[in-house]
């Protein structure tokens, strides 16, 4: 620990070969790695994350470093060699933790050092989702899209970007997806577009925004058999059902339900 604490690069690599183990903590926690990094010393990182049963622990350090937004400790671990791309056991990456805490540095960090932004979690989610999901006020989504990441995963519950920024009312980031070229036709566990979410909120500005994309599909069913139009009726929304006729919506499409039946109720 001490030769860590003083970079000494040449006389860790002597102790190692003699037996020393790098594992032993002080009474604080630090490790030899751990002591090496906070002084930003990168030679003794990398001779000790080149350890096997040292790897682990510099990719978690990275991890937390991430999350809480330390560019010295990142770069640091970065230029020693730790994998940017490990996963912990939930699948969140590096790359995940800073998206969901809306850090720009860091999420650009990360990415120049060949951070996968395709990366799913258990969930299904990726850096790109959790970004969405951020209330912050955020670049970090178009960082995102402008270094390539897949716009149109879906998670386990079958939602994408583009359904979580209208979930969460994302104006900004919903605009940002499609004209990026997002597929709006992409539908959820329950068969619901972003546009019949939008519809059935009675937000019309998200489904401006929705209509204004490319080939987006007015007449997509839910599971129920129901379309946006049907949900833009069945909720009263005269704004909404109005822009959804003008964009050319079937309002005799068949199904469960129809238009008629929704009005009666």
């Amino acid at each position: 620990m001490m030769a860590a604490r003083k970079g000494w690069t040449e006389v860790v690599s002597l102790l190692l070969e003699v037996g020393a183990n790098a594992d032993l903590q002080n009474k604080y926690g630090d490790s030899a790695l751990t002591i090496a990094v906070r002084g930003g010393w990168t030679e003794v990182v990398s001779l000790l994350v080149s350890l096997d049963r040292q790897q682990n622990k510099g990719c978690e350090l990275l991890m937390l470093a991430s999350k809480g937004g330390e560019l010295k400790t990142i770069t640091v671990l970065i230029t020693a060699g730790v994998n940017v791309n490990h996963v912990a056991e939930d699948g969140d990456s590096a790359l995940m933790m800073a998206a969901r805490e809306s850090s720009t540095t860091v999420v650009a960090l990360l990415v120049k050092a060949g951070a996968n932004t395709d990366l799913q979690n258990k969930d299904g989610d990726s850096a790109l989702m959790m970004a969405v999901s951020s209330w912050s006020k955020t670049k970090v989504v178009p960082m995102l899209v402008k270094a390539g990441a897949a716009l149109d995963l879906q998670n386990k519950e079958g939602d994408s970007a583009v359904i979580i920024a209208t979930v969460r009312y994302h104006l900004p980031v919903l605009k940002e997806l499609v004209r990026a070229g997002a597929d709006l036709n992409l539908q959820n566990q329950e068969g619901l577009t972003a546009l019949m979410i939008s519809s059935r909120t009675g937000r019309t500005d998200l489904t401006e925004i929705l209509l204004s994309g490319e080939n987006i599909s007015l007449d997509i069913q839910s599971v129920i058999g129901w379309s946006a139009l049907f949900f833009a009726v069945d909720n009263g929304d005269a704004a909404t059902t109005k822009l959804l006729l003008k964009a050319g919506a079937d309002p005799f499409l068949g199904g469960h339900v129809t238009i008629a039946r929704i009005i009666s109720h």
